[in-house]
């Protein structure tokens, strides 16, 4: 997903900035990756509206199977074969 605040000389001025981490899932990982070694249970549910996001906290944060967010991984095949691969699932 594109971040426009990024792109945006005052993100702050821009609607929705203060809940930006409920609309770009990216943003949502890269703030559970900060709370490590803990997981973050209020980031979990829009983490998992991203494959890629939901993957990558499984096997950076939760570092074992996220079942709760597999039906989500699963839509993208090349995240899914690597999930199956690191989490031993045949």
């Amino acid at each position: 997903m594109l971040n426009l605040y990024n792109y945006h000389s005052n993100p702050q001025s821009l609607p929705g900035y203060n809940n930006r981490i409920k609309f770009i899932p990216e943003l949502a990982l890269e703030q559970a990756i900060e709370n490590l070694p803990n997981r973050s249970p209020d980031l979990e549910p829009f983490i998992m509206t991203d494959p890629l996001s939901a993957y990558l906290y499984a096997k950076n944060v939760i570092k074992n199977r996220w079942k709760e967010a597999e039906h989500i991984i699963i839509t993208d095949p090349n995240r899914w074969n690597q999930y199956k691969q690191i989490f031993n699932i045949k």
